[in-house]
C-alpha cells in the first residue's frame, strides 16, 4: 500500500464514521460502523481496486445518512460515486420486495464488476452478523428485520445463484455461499 492510497483510506475512515455515528446494527445493536469498515477489510483482503475498497467501506452512505453524491464525487472521485450508486437502493419509499428484486435485476444484468464485488462483501458480512445472532439469541433474530426469515432466504439465496454466475471465482463469493447455506439450511 502506498502513502496516497493510505491517506484516502483515513480519509474515507473519517467520513464514514462521521456519516454513521449515531447509528447501530440490527440484532446486536453494536455501533454500525462496524459493518462498512468490515465491507472494506473483506475487499482489501482479496486485493481489490482501490476505489472498490473506498466505495465499500463509503457503500452504505448515500443510502442512510446525510452525505449527498458531490460530496463523495468531490473527495473521491467519480468512479467511486458511481460504485456507491450501483450498491445503493433507490426509492427507498418503494416496498422491500420490488426495492430487492431491482437489486437482484440490477446485479443480474448491469452491475459493474466492482459493485458486484462489493454487494458480495456487504452480504457476506450481513449473513455473518445474522448467523452469530442466531447462534446467540435463536429463531427470535428474524424478527428485528422488515420481512421474516423465508423472505430473507429468498433474497440471499437469489444473491447467491446471481453472484455464483457473475462472480463465481471470486473468494468471498464462496465464503457468502456456504454461509447462507449454513444460516438458513439446503
Amino acid at each position: 500500500m502506498d502513502l496516497i492510497f493510505i491517506n484516502k483510506l483515513t480519509a474515507v475512515i473519517e467520513m464514514a464514521a462521521i456519516a454513521h455515528q449515531d447509528q447501530v446494527r440490527k440484532g446486536n445493536q453494536s455501533p454500525y460502523i462496524t459493518h462498512p469498515y468490515t465491507v472494506g477489510i473483506l475487499l482489501l483482503g482479496v486485493n481489490c481496486s482501490e476505489d472498490t475498497i473506498i466505495a465499500g467501506i463509503l457503500h452504505d452512505v448515500i443510502e442512510d445518512t446525510n452525505i449527498v453524491s458531490k460530496e463523495i464525487s468531490e473527495v473521491f472521485g467519480e468512479n467511486v460515486m458511481r460504485l456507491i450508486e450501483g450498491c445503493s437502493e433507490p426509492y427507498k419509499e418503494k416496498p422491500w420486495e420490488e426495492r430487492k428484486k431491482h437489486t437482484l435485476n440490477y446485479l443480474k444484468r448491469d452491475a459493474p464488476l466492482e459493485v458486484c464485488q462489493i454487494i458480495c462483501a456487504d452480504k457476506l458480512h450481513n449473513i455473518l452478523s445474522i448467523k452469530k445472532d442466531l447462534d446467540d439469541q435463536g429463531e427470535k433474530v428474524w424478527n428485528i428485520f422488515k420481512r421474516g426469515k423465508e423472505q430473507q432466504r429468498w433474497y440471499y439465496e437469489s444473491i447467491v445463484d446471481i453472484l455464483g454466475e457473475r462472480i463465481p471465482d471470486f473468494p468471498l463469493y464462496h465464503q457468502l455461499k456456504i454461509t447462507v447455506v449454513n444460516t438458513f439450511g439446503n
